[in-house]
């Protein structure tokens, strides 16, 4: 049965085994013949020697980090150089069709190229992998790499920013003649944007010459982003809105019940909270400030002013006096009868009940509107 089922293989596919043997034969042939004459330390040349044209490309797969702080961009990409070389080229009917085949990078002449803006060594681009060589003599070589950057981020506009980064690579124009950028491109766009802070918002690439005489031509790579801001509204930017709010109720509670320093103090002390959390995230080399450390500054200014207030207010309420609180006269005393029936000695101190409804009730619409104002001028 089994010698029948062999011979059934051989007589259906004849062919098999032959072409695939030939096809090894061939490209041992095509690989031999390529490599025999070639030098190394020759670089690469077209049929005009020295116009070797080196083209990069880019395939951005995931935005992995900002760091306000450091200034840096982590990133994974596929980057893409292409160069033609014309001793690598061959008829592909003389080697049973092959029309491309691949080869190790140190059998070959590379151009040297080099990451210009790299935040650490641990950025590595790694050539050490297979190129891929078709039969015109184009030279293909693509790497997979995790970047991280250096980054001028402008965080004024904190946390409803948009930053722009840039990938510089370049190759010496004593390796290649000139330097061309395709445009980039991004790979499942919608996945690397359920995984990162940030959405991205445009990327793309240009050539950057240093004058007519330059010795290096710079391929740049622009990525633009803007941040997700809604974790920011919820977790930050309300809870300071509604404290801002809050601290103008300090004004609607009585005079005489001694919560209200207490009161607007501790809503002081809360903004602390944010202060360090705002402090962690902005860059320590900063010269201006962030809409969200200006919105801070605002809300701490308008709780500080309210305690000036209130001081000012409990005093005039007492009637200025120096004397311990136990000591005051009774506000509903001094404060609710008419001064033909008020208290001796007191008359023209205290003010009147309407006097000092009316005059807490102007404060309480004034700080109101002031929250709102402040958190209008943060958001514009």
């Amino acid at each position: 049965m089994r010698v029948l089922l062999c011979a059934l293989l051989v007589t259906s596919f004849p062919n098999v085994l032959g072409v695939t043997y030939s096809g090894m034969i061939d490209m041992e042939r095509l690989t031999s013949d390529l490599l025999k004459n070639y030098s190394v330390s020759t670089p690469a040349f077209t049929d005009i020697y020295d116009n070797t044209t080196m083209t990069l490309d880019m395939s951005l797969v995931a935005i992995l980090d900002i760091d306000e702080v450091q200034q840096t961009f982590s990133f994974s990409a596929h980057i893409g150089i292409t160069w033609e070389d014309a001793r690598l080229r061959w008829n592909s009917s003389a080697y049973g069709d092959i029309e491309s085949i691949q080869l190790r990078v140190e059998y070959i002449w590379f151009p040297a190229f080099y990451l210009l803006n790299p935040a650490d060594s641990s950025t590595n681009l790694n050539t050490d992998l297979p190129v891929y060589v078709d039969d015109a003599g184009f030279v293909a070589l693509r790497i997979y790499t995790i970047f991280k950057t250096t980054c001028s981020l402008d965080t004024r506009r904190y946390p409803f920013d948009t930053q722009s980064c840039d990938i510089l690579l370049t190759c010496p124009r004593g390796t290649v003649s000139r330097l061309v950028v395709n445009e980039p491109k991004v790979i499942a766009e919608k996945l690397m944007s359920m995984a990162s802070e940030w959405n991205l918002y445009s990327i793309g690439g240009e050539v950057v010459n240093r004058g007519h005489n330059a010795e290096i031509d710079i391929g740049r790579f622009t990525v633009v982003m803007t941040r997700k801001s809604v974790c920011y509204i919820t977790s930050t930017i309300f809870p300071m809105f509604l404290l801002s709010f809050l601290t103008s109720f300090v004004f609607l509670f009585p005079p005489d019940s001694g919560e209200k320093l207490s009161y607007v103090i501790s809503i002081f002390v809360s903004y602390a909270v944010f202060l360090n959390f705002i402090n962690d995230a902005m860059p320590r080399t900063s010269t201006f400030i962030s809409n969200l450390e200006g919105y801070l500054i605002g809300v701490l200014l308008h709780c500080v002013t309210a305690i000036l207030a209130s001081l000012v207010c409990a005093r005039r309420a007492f009637g200025g006096s120096d004397a311990p609180l136990a000591e005051k006269p009774d506000i509903s005393c001094c404060g609710l009868k008419k001064v033909d029936q008020g208290c001796p000695g007191h008359e023209k101190k205290m003010l009147s009940a309407n006097q000092l409804n009316r005059r807490d009730w102007i404060f309480f619409g004034c700080y109101v509107t002031s929250a709102f104002l402040l958190l209008g001028m943060f958001t514009l």
